[in-house]
């Protein structure tokens, strides 16, 4: 069997073939009003827009496919024009199609060392907080948080990376609080918040035919009440008030997030403002990523970030 070309690694001038998911199909229109199908095509790379120059009426979407592609040059950008296209029976194994964390190994080592440092500090407190993350971040609920994605958009919506999500938070949230000389006992509450910060992912999104998608649960209840309800057994569990207050200035910092109430901790303050940052970056990398129309350079306008990006030629070209 011949090796799988990943989708959005193909160079302008070459052509490959490949069997792929079907993700969505259109008919469209030239400038000279003839038809023409749209597929988008998908697998673990990514999903690209592929142009068939006649009306088929034969794919459908949910369809995998295989198909013959050539990647042309459009005003410096690549095009990916169809040549031959057929329905074909699913692959046996899909792990060429299910977007995914590539190092998620090396992410979960550093989630569980992660977890290792704060239970140090919460030891070292007297918190009894070391009792709540072994319980809400049990060994089957850190696996389900490395097979689930983390969003819908390109960057996060892969298998693994509510972990890889949770993981750059917190690197984030200990130099920020590093920088900014915060306590101890501020900084358990900050950590504690990092590594629960994705939980809710495992109920709100799925892998579903190659491409994440939000559940029912994630529909209907939403990330903060889920959340909420997967650390309401832990408050349960603690018995005492001191310990309790501890989990009551997590639950603050968690609260704050996606949501009206206004942080009042510092802990709270710098949680609020690295989720934010890494919103801001993953979304416009996520722009990025999919983009087509560089045009000297410059993406087309995002309307969600307000803004062009630019890349750089690679030198020597």
């Amino acid at each position: 069997m011949s090796e799988h070309k990943l989708l959005t690694q193909q160079q302008t001038g070459t052509q490959f073939t490949g069997i792929y998911f079907v993700s969505a199909v259109s008919i469209k229109k030239t400038v000279t009003k003839k038809d023409y199908t749209e597929f988008a095509l998908r697998d673990k790379s990514g999903s690209v827009f592929a142009k068939q120059w006649e009306n088929n009426q034969n794919v459908k979407k949910g369809d995998f496919v295989e198909t013959t592609i050539s990647v042309e040059d459009y005003k410096g950008a690549p095009s990916y024009i169809i040549n031959k296209i057929i329905t074909t029976n699913p692959p046996l194994d899909m792990a060429n199609y299910l977007p995914c964390v590539e190092n998620i190994e090396e992410e979960m080592k550093e989630f569980n060392v992660n977890i290792a440092s704060v239970n140090l500090i919460a030891e070292d407190l007297k918190s009894g907080i070391e009792t709540v993350i072994s319980s809400v971040l049990s060994n089957s609920i850190i696996k389900a948080l490395g097979n689930s994605p983390s969003g819908l958009g390109v960057y996060y919506g892969k298998q693994g990376s509510a972990v890889q999500n949770a993981n750059r938070i917190f690197k984030l949230a200990k130099n920020v609080s590093l920088a900014y000389g915060l306590k101890k006992d501020e900084e358990l509450v900050l950590l504690t918040s990092c590594l629960f910060s994705t939980l809710p992912c495992i109920d709100c999104y799925a892998m579903n035919e190659c491409a994440p998608e939000e559940t029912k649960s994630g529909r209907l209840l939403g990330f903060k009440s889920l959340m909420q309800m997967r650390l309401f057994g832990a408050w349960k569990a603690l018995k005492t008030a001191p310990n309790r207050e501890w989990l009551f200035r997590i639950l603050h910092v968690l609260g704050c997030d996606e949501s009206s109430l206004k942080p009042c901790t510092k802990e709270a303050i710098i949680f609020a403002k690295i989720r934010q940052i890494d919103t801001l970056i993953s979304e416009s990398f996520d722009y990025i990523e999919r983009e087509e129309c560089w045009e000297d350079g410059f993406s087309t306008f995002d309307v969600k970030n307000g803004r062009r990006y630019y890349v750089s030629p690679i030198a020597g070209e």
